[in-house]
């Protein structure tokens, strides 16, 4: 493959694709996870910069409805690519009673769509 250029929301829109591959192709939903979270974290990171109405909506729709337990929610969305991340540490570790197929169906749809407000023209690959 030639070599190319990355854009941000190009690799976003990359990842979601993947993602929607592996979860239509019934792959185990930690790939997948770790592909919608990759997504999430570079949306949420261009949002800084330039507000995405969806992901506005959607922090002011959930987080305003667990007042005080902001923390626990992210840390939730976070559990696997995290417990991933830090294989150093704890390299022998298992985390239990994971169950990543409603969150991965939910978050999915949720960066689609910030991706068409970010990015209105996509491009059809599947």
């Amino acid at each position: 493959m030639p070599p190319t250029e990355v854009t941000k929301l190009g690799a976003v829109e990359s990842q979601l694709e993947a993602a929607a591959y592996l979860l239509l192709r019934a792959f185990r939903p930690e790939p997948v996870h770790t592909l919608i979270g990759a997504a999430r974290g570079v949306l949420y990171g261009l949002s800084k910069h330039e507000s995405n109405r969806v992901l506005k909506k959607w922090d002011s729709s959930i987080l305003t409805r667990v007042v005080g337990d902001e923390k626990k929610i992210r840390s939730f969305q976070n559990r696997v690519a995290n417990f991933l991340k830090h294989a150093d540490q704890d390299p022998n570790n298992t985390l239990a009673n994971v169950d990543l197929n409603d969150l991965n169906e939910l978050e999915l749809q949720l960066c689609i769509y910030a991706l068409m407000a970010a990015k209105p023209e996509i491009t059809p690959r599947l």
